[in-house]
Order: structure tokens, then C-alpha cells, then sequence
């Protein structure tokens, strides 16, 4: 279910290949932005 939003929200945006990867960049940098805060 939130897979289909996600990719309804993307699609037009960017070619699908490049959404994974891009989703996994979203992660590190949000892993990132946690560590810097402490959490």
C-alpha cells in the first residue's frame, strides 16, 4: 500500500531504476542526521 503511494507520487518525476537508489541515499542520509543529533 505505501509502496503504490510512493511510486503514484514519483511517477513523471524520474525513471524507476533510479528510485530504489534513490530511496536508499534518503536512508543513509537520514541515518546520518539522526547519529548527528544523538538519537
Amino acid at each position: 500500500m505505501k509502496n503504490n503511494l510512493i511510486h503514484r507520487v514519483e511517477i513523471g518525476r524520474e525513471p524507476p531504476f533510479s528510485k530504489t537508489k534513490n530511496r536508499e541515499q534518503d536512508n543513509t542520509q537520514l541515518k546520518a542526521g539522526l547519529k548527528t543529533l544523538g538519537m
